[in-house]
């Protein structure tokens, strides 16, 4: 599928536009990932933009979105490896992401937001106010204050752990995501 075909059907399919920037957003840390561990870029991407396309139809007939997204992208006849990794990326169960992609959309999708999170507590709400270092000292400080209880296995801050099995450090992650997603600030709004 062409990424233009893909934003439309998306943009059919989502009326907040913050599921659209989310989803903005996530596609570009999946194409940068993809650069950096010499993956294809386009069908990550794919992923990353796909990623949340049954949020809303989900909501309306109380299935998780994951499934209804991969469900829709089935009928679009998406690539079967976008299909997968948009069905598991919230799923808990690690033994489900096989596949690099799979891990990465996992991680992607959680670093979006926590860097969103990041800019969204900063006066100035810039992307280019926060780094790497700071998003870092803002993920020990969760964990930290977590305690013994823990953090949930489903957390963001969690979720982003897992990039450590592409053999990307959190830092490196938070700083790929970070350098993604400024590219594409003034879309953000960030």
């Amino acid at each position: 599928m062409e990424r233009a075909v893909a934003w439309e059907e998306l943009s059919l399919r989502l009326a907040n536009p913050n599921m659209l920037r989310h989803s903005l957003a996530v596609e570009a840390i999946m194409r940068r990932l993809a650069l950096d561990l010499d993956m294809d870029a386009h069908q990550w991407g794919l992923a990353g933009l796909l990623h949340d396309i049954g949020v809303e139809r989900a909501r309306d007939l109380a299935v998780p979105h994951a499934v209804m997204g991969a469900e829709i992208l089935e009928i679009l006849e998406v690539d079967p490896t976008v299909i997968h990794a948009v069905k598991v990326h919230h799923d808990p169960d690690p033994a489900l992401r096989r596949r690099s992609i799979d891990k990465a959309l996992y991680c992607a999708n959680a670093a979006a937001t926590l860097v969103v999170s990041a800019v969204l507590a900063r006066p100035e709400k810039r992307l280019d106010r926060v780094d790497a270092a700071q998003l870092l000292a803002r993920h020990r400080d969760a964990v930290e204050s977590a305690g013994a209880a823990g953090l949930a296995a489903d957390s963001a801050w969690r979720r982003l752990e897992e990039c450590t099995l592409l053999d990307l450090p959190v830092e490196r992650m938070y700083a790929l995501a970070l350098e993604a997603m400024c590219g594409i600030g003034e879309e953000l709004g960030l």
